[in-house]
């Protein structure tokens, strides 16, 4: 009997002790799930910075595009009104008429297309607003953005999605 009191003991002590490791796995388990959970959040985050980021590239570029192509338009406008051929690369004029024509068509051709890929990305920009509640939050309104001039379709027209390296995310 006094075999089996001892044996009852050692088996308790026994359950005690898987008990309180139990407690410990449970609370090691919980700090575990707790610093998941705070990876994930923080890598939700550094994901929706990312694709801030990307969009914001995406917008440069087009800015810069924009730009550019205004100052072609300008400088072949110039050198068509002078009768001068602007040659974009060399910097020599030369009397050609027909070559100014041709430097400011391709500019025209150029900033058209500008125009267009910047239409893609503020129709991108706003198919992509974020909601709240299933309500979209408007971020622009269309009557404030300035109206680019409608243009022609041309070959140089591509969507913004093919046109763009910085766009290829997945979302």
């Amino acid at each position: 009997m006094e075999r089996e009191r001892g044996r009852a003991a050692h088996l308790s002590a026994q359950c005690d002790v898987l008990a309180l490791s139990l407690e410990e796995a449970k609370s090691a388990s919980a700090r575990a799930a707790q610093a998941g959970q705070k990876h994930e959040a923080n890598a939700a985050a550094a994901r929706a910075a990312a694709d801030c980021a990307d969009g914001a590239m995406e917008c440069y570029d087009v800015l810069l595009a924009l730009l550019e192509t205004e100052a072609t338009v300008v400088g072949a406008a110039a050198a068509a009104a002078t009768g001068r051929h602007n040659s974009f690369d060399s910097g020599s004029p030369s009397p050609s008429s027909s070559s100014s024509t041709f430097d400011l068509r391709v500019a025209a051709a150029n900033r058209r297309s500008a125009e267009t890929v910047a239409r893609h990305i503020l129709a991108k920009l706003d198919r992509d607003s974020p909601s709240v509640g299933g309500k979209r939050i408007p971020q622009r309104r269309q009557q404030h953005r300035p109206s680019l001039p409608s243009s022609s379709s041309s070959v140089l027209d591509a969507s913004w999605e093919d046109s763009s390296g910085y766009s290829h995310t997945n979302r």
